[in-house]
């Protein structure tokens, strides 16, 4: 068995995959944080990423005007609320996987 011959031309970015998972440079974590807490919505979107700008813009004051607290809280509350987010979808699913729904017979 030989090996395929190795070609000529390099990818624009060699940091980066160039195959059909390439990572593009717009695309980040917040991208996905706003995605999950908005549930892909296009308009809860928008509001997870106002969300998540005056967290980031209020750490900055926080960090200006405080002198025990740093404006890494705001990661805090960004892990907190992302868990919470994801939490909720998991116990719905493990309810249902478990068959503890509840339908109400009227």
């Amino acid at each position: 068995m030989t090996t395929p011959p190795k070609p000529n031309l390099r990818p624009k970015n060699p940091r980066f995959s160039s195959g059909p998972c390439t990572k593009h440079p717009d695309w980040s974590f917040a991208g996905l944080k706003g995605a999950l807490l908005g549930r892909n919505h296009p308009v809860g979107v928008i509001l997870a990423a106002l969300l998540f700008a005056v967290l980031q813009h209020g750490g900055i004051y926080v960090d200006g005007f405080s002198e025990h607290v740093t404006k890494d809280i705001v990661q805090v509350l960004q892990g907190i609320i992302i868990l919470f987010v994801a939490a909720e979808s998991f116990f719905k699913y493990m309810s249902s996987r478990l068959g503890l729904n509840r339908s109400a017979k009227v």
